[in-house]
């Protein structure tokens, strides 16, 4: 049995979690009388809260709320934007392709294979890092809205 008289957190933990409270704490509470008195008035108190009537707004909270909210921006213009530079590009990498096909060859004639799988291994790892923060950063911003 604790000595010291029960504060208010451990009064609180024995009102409402009785169950799962310390045993020295329910030993301390059946043997003080001033720890058994500040327990009534605890129960008192939650009972007239549990029976108190939930508040109720005399304003429409989620209008305010939508009111402040910004407006959805119109991506359509982005789309266009998107589809354009991707259209001149694919345009501009076929005409480099067209005039220059008769290097293609012998492109890659040049460096070894080994230096070939480097190259080619850190292009996916950095396209890789790239898309996992791009995915992460879309991720936060769709749980902030």
């Amino acid at each position: 049995m604790k000595n010291k008289h029960l504060n208010e957190l451990e009064i609180q933990q024995y009102v409402l979690h009785k169950d799962d409270c310390d045993f020295n704490i329910i030993e301390h509470v059946n043997h003080c009388q001033k720890c058994k008195s500040e327990v009534e008035i605890y129960e008192s108190l939650f009972a007239v809260l549990k029976n108190e009537p939930n508040s109720i707004f005399e304003f429409d909270i989620a209008n305010l709320v939508m009111q402040q909210l910004p407006e959805k921006q119109n991506f359509l213009f982005d789309k266009y934007l998107i589809a354009l530079l991707s259209g001149v590009s694919i345009t501009a990498l076929s005409i480099l392709i067209y005039f220059t096909n008769k290097y293609f060859p012998t492109v890659f004639t040049g460096i070894s294979a080994i230096q070939f799988s480097l190259i080619l291994v850190t292009i996916i790892l950095i396209s890789i890092y790239i898309y996992i923060d791009m995915n992460k950063n879309y991720q936060n911003k769709m749980n902030f809205y």
